[in-house]
């Protein structure tokens, strides 16, 4: 099942459903893959010299007027001529192509079945034919002429435009759509085009990460995904969490806490000028209600806390928001309330000012004092304890004050 990780990108559930059919097709042919070469070595199959043709279907793509590209790979040491086709159903009708394979050699092949419907998605049955032996191969079509997908080792791209790999970067021209695959779904990864980062979409599933990027005008130049650099501490618990980052976490009750303190900003479509030194932090929290979190200024590396102002990323604006922050100059802290989830916070040395001078990312691999807190639950019961105490002290004295004068009525009554 797959998820949004980051909203930035907002894609729809077309393109989530169609990015889970190419993941599940990938993954099943990995494992096919995987088995088939075990299962050899197991049997000890393997041989220097293969004296016969060994062809199969090694990938299908869409070219940009939606016809099919088949690739054909020859692994054995022998010559041969393979015929492909793809068989007729209620959304292509039938083509074929023949093909002369050289010895180790890789041949690409085009279909032009008719489209009867205007799906993006479907399922073709390809037939290939070599020396009368025939195989079946099941395989996902993109039909949309917009969208393709490009594989390059490890490498898993869906793309509209033009692409070519140049080693772990991806060059394009003409472009506006680009997903890419990333192995991993802890790290938050952001795309960038010559250089400079660009608006980034996240979506989790498994083990991997789907980067996706859209552009409003064609584009042309290098893209590139790289990680975002963090420092990562997780604290549970209730009651003060400290951790080496100079944030505290403070709950009632239990609460898991993943804090990151980030290099970059993980949002380029969102600003941070004119903020000054901005420490980048990554707050996933969970637990059943609101926790405070109180942050060590020092990181900042200023002298005057006066102007530190907090913002939280808003994906429905596309922009950091400013947050209510407590700033005590004395212990040189800022407190804020925030709810569990996984929001974004950048703490700013001076306000964020569209335009103005660019902001400095403040990132450091050393330690951070914790601000020092109190716990929650010993300050209210402390707090309630002196209280009721005071309580007692005045309704006693009201009540000796009472019956005192009770018994100098009844006295003077008497007299």
């Amino acid at each position: 099942m797959a998820f949004i990780g980051e909203p930035s990108l907002r894609p729809t559930g077309e393109h989530l459903s169609l990015v889970e059919d190419l993941i599940d097709s990938i993954t099943l042919t990995l494992e096919e893959s995987i088995n088939t070469t075990s299962n050899a070595v197991k049997s000890r199959m393997f041989s220097e010299k293969i004296e016969e043709a060994i062809v199969f279907v090694s990938g299908v793509s869409t070219t940009p007027e939606g016809w099919l590209e088949v690739e054909i790979v020859n692994l054995g040491d022998v010559s041969a001529t393979a015929r492909v086709s793809v068989a007729e159903s209620d959304v292509l009708g039938p083509g074929s192509a023949e093909v002369s394979l050289s010895a180790r050699g890789v041949e690409t092949v085009i279909l032009k079945p008719v489209v009867k419907k205007d799906v993006a998605l479907t399922t073709a049955t390809l037939t290939l034919d070599v020396n009368g032996v025939s195989s079946t191969y099941e395989v996902d079509v993109l039909l949309d002429p917009r969208l393709r997908l490009s594989v390059s080792g490890d490498t898993v791209v869906i793309h509209d435009g033009s692409v070519s790999f140049e080693g772990g970067k991806l060059r394009v021209s003409n472009l506006t759509f680009v997903s890419f695959m990333v192995s991993g779904s802890d790290s938050r990864f952001i795309v960038y085009l010559d250089g400079g980062p660009v608006r980034t979409g996240l979506v989790r599933f498994g083990n991997y990460t789907l980067v996706s990027s859209s552009f409003s005008r064609p584009v042309a130049g290098v893209l590139e995904v790289k990680a975002v650099e963090s420092r990562v501490e997780v604290v549970s618990g209730s009651g003060v969490l400290e951790t080496s980052l100079g944030v505290s976490i403070v709950s009632e009750g239990p609460s898991y806490a993943k804090v990151e303190m980030l290099r970059d900003n993980p949002y380029p479509e969102a600003g941070l000028d004119g903020g000054g030194s901005v420490v980048v932090l990554s707050l996933d929290i969970r637990g059943e209600g609101p926790v405070r979190v109180i942050v060590n200024l020092d990181v900042l590396g200023v002298s005057d806390v006066g102007q530190v102002k907090v913002y939280k990323y808003s994906s429905a604006r596309e922009a950091y928001v400013e947050i209510e922050g407590e700033v005590d100059a004395r212990s040189r802290t800022v407190t804020f309330t925030i709810n569990p989830g996984d929001p974004v916070v950048a703490i700013t040395s001076k306000p964020i000012k569209p335009g103005g001078e660019g902001a400095r990312i403040v990132y450091t691999e050393a330690k951070i004092k914790p601000p020092q807190v109190s716990a929650p639950q010993a300050g209210v019961e402390g707090a309630g304890g002196s209280l009721w105490f005071y309580v007692a002290l005045v309704a006693v004295a009201i009540a000796v004050a009472f019956t005192a004068l009770v018994v100098l009525a009844r006295f003077r009554r008497r007299s």
